[in-house]
This record gives structure tokens, sequence and C-alpha cells, in this order.
């Protein structure tokens, strides 16, 4: 699989070219066995003890509430906003067919009531008969690679949402400028950038599929390759929070993660400390 790695600050790049190329990145990274591999990384320790944590309090009380999961990718939040947050109904949307065909499998496997839709978030629309109380994206933002295709994105969930509703998002964090963090990899993921802290600049997060100790998860054979390689873009906090407003939300706020309580009590004292103090996602919420 051709890999485009390059960043697209040094680039002459028409608005439309920049759109038509982080699109045909997502859909390359997330086809076939690339699809499989990035459904298997959601179950490494951190995501299970601080991404999702993070997650839960942010959405907060959803119970009978009707969400639309945004970038739902093979269902992993979709599934859990059911069985966890216990939605009354909710929507995955996601570009790729390969991804959508996943989640739709284990739909039909355990049948949870959810609906899914292969479409390009920029360009969703939603008819009468499927209002929604909430949005919320895992990882949706940092593909867009310019502030014009932010706000054009957030203006599509803006327009979803009723009056006084939620937007909220796990992303790539824009306050994290460094955006190189090798010393992640015991944490089975690395987070690497050639232009650190550049508006456009190309973020790569690569997940290993280690080889871990059972009875002891810190201890683990290195895998000598990444299962997958995602590519994201690196916008900053100003221009996020240029292009909420732009799009008509009234506040957005930003979250750190934190391990849970479980997360801290599973292993030793200090073994969260580099991504505590890495940061290299967050949460955001935004309020129409």
């Amino acid at each position: 699989m051709s890999r485009r790695r390059s960043s697209l600050v040094s680039r002459r790049l028409s608005i439309e070219e920049v759109r038509e190329y982080s699109v045909g990145v997502a859909l390359e990274q997330y086809s076939d066995e690339n699809a499989v591999s990035y459904q298997r990384s959601k179950f490494v320790p951190w995501r299970e003890y601080c991404e999702r944590p993070l997650a839960d309090a942010l959405l907060g009380d959803v119970k009978c509430k009707s969400i639309l999961d945004l970038a739902c990718g093979e269902g992993h939040y979709t599934r859990w906003l059911k069985q966890h947050k216990h939605v009354e109904h909710v929507i995955g949307v996601d570009l790729s067919p390969d991804m959508i065909a996943l989640a739709q499998a284990q739909e039909d496997q355990t049948p949870l009531g959810i609906n899914y839709i292969c479409s390009d978030a920029a360009e969703l629309k939603l008819d009468e008969d499927h209002p929604v109380d909430l949005v919320f994206a895992a990882y949706l933002l940092n593909y867009f690679a310019s502030s014009e295709d932010l706000v054009q994105m957030l203006t599509v969930v803006y327009n979803l949402l009723p009056p006084g509703g939620r937007f909220v998002a796990i992303n790539n964090n824009p306050e994290d400028v460094d955006c190189h963090h090798p010393e992640l990899r015991k944490y089975h993921v690395t987070k690497t950038c050639e232009f650190p802290g550049q508006e456009g600049a190309v973020i790569q997060f690569s997940f290993f599929d280690d080889d871990v100790n059972s009875k002891d998860p810190t201890l683990y054979k290195q895998a000598a390759d990444p299962m997958c390689v995602v590519d994201n873009y690196f916008l900053s906090r100003e221009r996020h929070e240029e292009a909420f407003k732009a799009a008509g939300f009234t506040e957005v706020s930003f979250h750190h993660l934190q391990p849970s309580e479980e997360g801290q009590s599973s292993f030793p004292d200090g073994y969260w400390d580099e991504l505590m103090a890495a940061q290299p996602v967050c949460g955001m919420v935004a309020l129409k």
C-alpha cells in the first residue's frame, strides 16, 4: 500500500485539492486489512482506561437520547453508546465501505438496533425522520487539513443539531504543538510529525500489536512493525476555535486525558506519566 506522508504545508494546493487529498488518504488507510487492524487498535490499555473514560465524562447522561456517531469506523463507539451509555437511538456514519461492512457484520451478529450509513460526513444530510439530540465523533476533525475544510465540516455538524445541542469529539490534540512522541511506544502507539506545529502538517499515529504478558501488561515483546499507520493533520487550537465560531457554535472547550480509577489501580505508579505529559489526543465539547 502506498503511503502519502509529506506535509500539505509544503505544497501549493487549492482548497479542493487539499480536500480530495485528505479523503483519498482516509479511504486508503481504512480499507481492506487496514480496517481490521485499526479495529484491533481500539482495545489497547490507554484507549480503554484514558480515552474512553474521557468520552464517557464529556457525554454525561445521554439515556433516551438520539445520537449521531460521525466517523464511526467499525462501530466501536457506536456500539458502546448503545450498550454502555444506553442511548435510545444511534446512527453510525463512516466514509469507508470496509469499515461500515465490519460494523454491519457485528450488528447482524448481535443486533442492537443501530443504523449505519456509508457517507462522507462533510456531505451528510439526514431527513426529518432522523432528528438527533447530540453529535459525537471520535477522530473526525483531524482529517481536515485546512481551516476552510474544518469550517465546512463543523457547519454540517451545527446544522444537524437542535438549538442548544452539543457536539462531543475525541480528536488529535490541537494544543500538542510538538506532535512528536516516540516515547509513547510503551503504550503500543507512537505519534510522529515531520513538521511539528505547522498548520496542515501530517501527523502519523502508528499502532503496534505487541505480544503483551497476560499476567503483567507492562511487560511485552515489541512487534517489529506497526499493524497500522493512520495519517492525521495538525491544526492549532486557534484555528479550531476560529472554525467553531465561524460555523456558528457559541462556545467550545478542550479537555485532557486522565486515567480512570481502574486504570490507575491496574498499573504501577507512574505508568501513565508519559501519556499525561504528551496529551496526544483530547476531548472537545461545542454548544450550538
